[in-house]
């Protein structure tokens, strides 16, 4: 992360998976809103290879911390759920362009409303 202080950018912290593993591709998709960040990593295996998962980090005195982790109920194999993130207020928006429930390649997208301290 890096802030603008008037002058240059700077660097302000280096998000991370506090579960991540080599492979999961954490922070090939941002998105930011406010005082919240959402990381997609559609690598994670936790559900099966690359099931994917996404994080929310929050700022909350002073640096970013990680408020949660975030895995489709139904995550299995391939789904490559974090391939895409959106936010807006207290909704996050989570693609998964391989999740085949409906057929292959079928691609689906899940969300999460009202996270802790989201306002």
């Amino acid at each position: 992360m890096y802030h603008w202080n008037g002058q240059q950018w700077l660097e302000e912290a280096k998000l991370a998976a506090s579960v991540g593993e080599r492979g999961d591709q954490f922070g090939t998709n941002v998105t930011i809103s406010g005082d919240l960040i959402v990381v997609g990593a559609h690598g994670d295996d936790d559900n099966g290879s690359s099931a994917g998962a996404a994080y929310a980090h929050r700022w909350d005195d002073g640096a970013w911390m990680e408020e949660a982790k975030l895995v489709a109920r139904t995550g299995m194999t391939n789904d490559t759920f974090g391939s895409s993130v959106a936010l807006e207020g207290d909704v996050i928006a989570v693609g998964a362009w391989d999740w085949d429930l409906l057929g292959s390649f079928a691609g689906g997208c899940t969300s999460s409303v009202g996270m802790a301290g989201s306002g």
